[in-house]
């Protein structure tokens, strides 16, 4: 018993210190991107993103917010238009999105062809029941000659 106290005491420390140093990754982000934008650099790099930030050059890639940041610096740097950045996120939603709607209309383009399928089977149908109609009455009068030539 005295294991699990010891286990879980303080996961409520470390969350929050991990909340607080990712507050001051960002931070940092921030002061590199107001560096950046007044100074001459044209070009951005990772390593010195990293650098200016006091973060290292893995935070930026494993923090989405500070990643956004530096492309944009970094398309700012090199006189390309800043376009914004989806993050992994937003991407995996606009992907979800996007199979969401293709398979919505493919669910109406497949009940499309179920009505139109009803449609053709109730035409053939009814087509059916006026054929066996038509060969009943070629049957009776067929039928009827051939009763009339035995009694021959």
């Amino acid at each position: 018993m005295g294991d699990d106290k010891k286990a879980n005491r303080n996961t409520e420390g470390l969350a929050r210190t991990a909340k607080e140093s990712k507050e001051a990754s960002i931070e940092g982000a921030k002061k590199a991107v107001a560096y950046f934008k007044r100074s001459k650099v044209t070009k951005v790099t990772a390593k010195l993103f990293a650098e200016k930030a006091e973060i290292s050059v893995a935070t930026i890639y494993n923090n989405e917010i500070i990643e956004t940041m530096f492309n944009q610096v970094k398309a700012l740097k090199a006189g390309t238009e800043v376009t914004p950045s989806l993050t992994p996120t937003e991407k995996k939603k606009q992907e979800t999105k996007g199979r969401i709607t293709r398979l919505i209309d493919q669910v109406n383009e497949l009940k499309q062809d179920k009505a139109d399928l009803v449609a053709q089977n109730a035409a053939l149908t009814t087509e059916i029941i006026g054929l066996k109609s038509r060969l009943k009455a070629i049957q009776r009068p067929v039928a009827n000659i051939e009763n009339h030539r035995n009694k021959l």
